[in-house]
């Protein structure tokens, strides 16, 4: 999968920041021991999905998510937010 609006360096760099990530199937203690620990937990109807923060450009912060049904992985994604600095010049 490419990472939109990314060098392909930069994008390489965040996949191996997340080991290559998870795969669908994968235990929780799997994704516990490749990935650690998530920087943000949300749960809701039976679902967990964990986030990691990957990394920053100047213009995006770049994400990847980790969604586990029970005690496997059903799915994972990444996620871009573009990037708003505030400017010191008010």
């Amino acid at each position: 999968m490419r990472l939109s609006g990314l060098h392909p360096f930069t994008a390489w760099r965040f996949r191996r920041r997340i080991r290559g990530g998870a795969t669908e199937g994968m235990s929780r203690e799997g994704v516990l021991a490749k990935l650690g620990a998530p920087q943000q937990q949300l749960s809701e109807e039976g679902r967990d999905i964990w986030l990691y923060d990957v990394g920053k450009t100047r213009k995006l912060d770049v994400s990847y998510a980790v969604l586990l049904e029970g005690d496997r992985v059903s799915a994972t994604w990444w996620s871009e937010r573009r990037s708003f600095k505030e400017s010191s010049d008010v």
